[in-house]
C-alpha cells in the first residue's frame, strides 16, 4: 500500500480507532470498532507512527517503520503505545485524554540511500526533507537504530543540525561518521484531529 493512497473516508477511521484503543486502555469503552466490511486500504500491511499532543507539546510518539499487520491493526496499537509506553513520559491518565490531539503519520516502504560522505547525505536530504532512518552495524550486527519523521524538519531545518540530533537519539556520537551506517528515507501521508476530542462509551465485542 502506497500512504499517498489514503482518503477521508481513510484517514478519519484511522484517527477514530486510535483514539478509541487509548479509550480502551483507559477503561472508558470495552472495545475497539473496525468498520465492517473492513476497506481493503486499511486491511493492506501497514506501518504507522502515533503522535499525542498537548497544548502544542508532545506527550507521547510510537510506531513501526516495517509493515507486518493491516495498517488499521497497527494504528490501533500504536495508538496505546503512544499513550501508555512512551518511556520518555507517564502513561496518559484518563483526565488528561480530552486535551490530547492524535495525528497519524501512514508510512511508505524505506528507501536505501547511497551516500558518499556528510555532504552527500545532506545534500539529498536537503531537496526533499523526507523521514530518515539510521542504522549502525558492527560485524553484520545492528547495534543502534533511530528514526525521525519528516515533520522534524520543522524543528530542525538545517540537514546538518537534524541529522547531528538523529545520531544521538540512535546513541550515535553526533560527529560520528562510517561506512557501518546504514540511511534510509521514507516519505509519509500524515493527517490530525481538528482539535482534542471527547471520549464515548460503548460496548462492542473487543478485538
Amino acid at each position: 500500500m502506497h500512504c499517498s493512497d489514503l482518503n477521508a473516508q481513510h484517514t478519519g477511521t484511522l484517527l477514530r480507532v486510535a483514539r478509541e484503543s487509548i479509550e480502551l486502555a483507559l477503561g472508558q469503552r470495552a472495545a475497539v470498532t473496525f468498520p465492517d466490511p473492513l476497506d481493503a486500504r486499511l486491511a493492506a500491511p501497514g506501518a504507522s507512527f502515533i503522535t499525542l499532543t498537548q497544548a502544542g507539546r508532545l506527550r507521547g510518539c510510537m510506531g513501526s517503520l516495517e509493515a507486518s499487520q493491516a495498517l488499521i491493526e497497527d494504528v490501533m496499537h500504536n495508538a496505546r503505545a503512544a499513550a501508555m509506553r512512551d518511556p520518555r513520559f507517564a502513561p496518559l491518565s484518563a483526565e488528561e485524554l480530552g486535551t490530547v490531539q492524535i495525528s497519524i503519520s501512514a508510512l511508505a516502504p524505506p528507501q536505501a540511500l547511497l551516500v558518499s560522505s556528510p555532504q552527500d547525505l545532506y545534500e539529498q536530504l536537503a531537496a526533499h526533507q523526507p523521514g530518515v532512518i539510521v542504522e549502525q552495524w558492527q560485524h553484520e550486527v545492528r547495534v543502534h537504530k533511530a528514526t525521525f519523521l519528516p515533520s522534524v524538519w520543522q524543528q530542525l531545518p538545517s540537514p546538518e543540525h537534524f541529522i547531528r540530533e538523529l545520531k544521538r537519539k540512535a546513541g550515535i556520537e553526533a560527529d560520528f561518521w562510517s561506512s557501518d551506517l546504514r540511511w534510509y528515507s521514507y516519505r509519509t501521508q500524515s493527517f490530525s484531529e481538528a482539535s482534542p476530542q471527547p471520549h464515548t462509551n460503548v460496548t462492542q465485542p473487543a478485538r
